[in-house]
């Protein structure tokens, strides 16, 4: 994808860029909410085995950065027109410590 600067801080791409690869990781609260089914990953505890409420939110986002980088490398490419429509998610082939994947 070749792209442009634009200004200081923005950048305009010549193609439309498209997403390959999405993840949800979520806490137990949630997934014992009425989204709880929609949840790819959950936690055992609030707290992803961390100390802090601030060290398990940066594990949450790690961790779905690299499912969703796993999905985005199994996919072959984007579509022509950047639709996005790359076909359906893979589920994570295998859950992360201290977590349960949903069936």
């Amino acid at each position: 994808m070749i792209q442009k600067t634009k200004g200081a801080r923005s950048l305009a791409f010549t193609e439309a860029p498209c997403i390959l690869g999405s993840a949800s990781v979520a806490g137990k609260k949630e997934a014992e909410g009425p989204l709880g089914d929609c949840f790819e990953v959950t936690g055992e505890d609030d707290l992803f085995g961390e100390k802090t409420w601030e060290a398990a939110e940066s594990r949450i986002q790690k961790e779905a950065c690299i499912l969703a980088l796993g999905k985005a490398k199994s996919r072959a490419g984007c579509p022509q027109g950047g639709s996005g429509a790359a076909g359906p998610a893979k589920k994570a082939e295998f859950p992360v410590d201290g977590m349960e994947e949903k069936a």
